[in-house]
């Protein structure tokens, strides 16, 4: 199941650095303007051709209207066979 989210940024005159600001505020305080609803299929437009994104962690450019489709066993998740837990440590060092 795909998951839309649609997040309010009020005030369009605004650049968007503020409308972000003012919607990340909102969101914490908790009278944020969000819709969420599941869906297997979406189709976004927009009133151009097409849109700067950001696709896993890249920058790209695609052209509208986006679709978006969820395919069922599209994806195939491999696991080891052994059935011991592996114990791995790490350490973060900012």
């Amino acid at each position: 199941m795909l998951w839309v989210y649609l997040m309010g940024l009020p005030g369009a005159h605004r650049p968007l650095s503020a409308r972000v600001a003012r919607g990340t505020g909102r969101l914490i305080s908790g009278r944020t303007l969000v819709a969420a609803w599941p869906t297997a299929q979406q189709t976004m437009t927009t009133d151009s051709s097409s849109i700067p994104v950001g696709v896993d962690g890249e920058a790209a450019e695609l052209d509208t209207p986006l679709e978006f489709t969820i395919c069922p066993r599209a994806l195939r998740l491999l696991q080891p066979k052994r059935n011991e837990p592996v114990d791995r440590q790490f350490s973060l060092r900012w």
